[in-house]
């Protein structure tokens, strides 16, 4: 069992926002239920969103091993991951993209899939040592209720649950949040409806989810801008370049402008926890924890 001796305060991440413009230290991670609803698509979005407004920003594909953001940022890199478990630095890794700093995952690794806690800690403790030299860090969250997920989540100021207007996609969505509940404490987040028809189905979509939250869970809830369903941000996404820079104009490049502007002005996530722990410097020199990746 790894012993819990390492502990990072999450309070120089709740920084007071700027309305319009993201603060430096803005960490913002999108998560979401279920796979295909457009979390890695918001993600670059986002990403590339805040290099334009000038500041530094780390992304980190989360989802280590299903690592969609490669595509989306049109790269395919020699290094992922997997090379800083095997020990390279972290910088070595770090692919360049749209001004952007991506560390990347690795598409189909079993054992990016299946990372022991000491593993998994130790990527995150790069993660925080990394975004140390950078304004803003967006995390593209694994979906689902698995550990690394949860994990991310907890590193970031602001959480963003990214849900399609789908019954499954609503009944995923509040598992999701029932699990970080439990696990960290979360009381406050941020939703985005992605690909609806309509501000009504989105709101509806939203409301929905809402009324179980509250019910059940008493997490607030804060209701973002949504995007719609718009055929040149699948174009954009084919052509590996975000929508934002290929179709500044598009309707949906205008609503990821305001969910982002309305995102970042508002006040941060919030916790129960006041730290997250992960596993000390000691838990990585065991042996057995790190033999699988060499």
């Amino acid at each position: 069992m790894n012993t819990m001796a390492d502990v990072i305060s999450l309070d120089r991440f709740r920084t007071a926002q700027r309305r319009g413009k993201p603060q430096p230290g803005t960490t913002i991670a999108f998560t979401g239920g279920k796979g295909g609803v457009g979390k890695s698509f918001v993600s670059a979005n986002a990403s590339v969103w805040m290099a334009k407004n000038e500041l530094r920003t780390l992304t980190v594909d989360g989802d280590f091993s299903m690592a969609d953001l490669n595509l989306l940022f049109g790269l395919a890199p020699e290094r992922s991951v997997l090379d800083v478990l095997r020990g390279m630095p972290v910088e070595n890794v770090l692919e360049r993209a749209h001004g952007v700093d991506l560390l990347p995952g690795l598409n189909g690794n079993s054992m990016l899939a299946n990372l022991d806690p000491a593993q998994a800690a130790s990527i995150y403790v790069e993660i925080e040592t990394l975004r140390d030299a950078y304004e803003a860090t967006v995390i593209d969250a694994p979906t689902g209720l698995s550990d690394v997920g949860i994990e991310m989540c907890a590193l970031a100021s602001h959480v963003v649950l990214v849900l399609s207007p789908e019954p499954t996609s609503l009944a995923d969505a509040y598992a999701c949040l029932k699990a970080l509940t439990a696990r960290v404490g979360l009381d406050r987040a941020f939703v985005v409806v992605n690909r609806v028809d309509s501000a009504s189905d989105a709101h509806d979509a939203f409301t929905r989810l809402e009324a179980l939250v509250s019910r059940f869970l008493g997490v607030e809830l804060c209701e973002l801008p949504y995007i719609p369903a718009d055929a040149r941000a699948a174009t954009a996404c084919a052509l590996g370049s975000p929508v934002l820079l290929q179709y500044p104009d598009a309707p949906s490049s205008r609503a990821l402008v305001s969910m982002l502007t309305a995102v970042s002005s508002m006040a941060p996530s919030t916790f129960t926890h006041d730290a997250f722990v992960i596993p000390g410097p000691e838990d990585f020199t065991r042996p057995e924890a790190m033999e699988d990746v060499r």
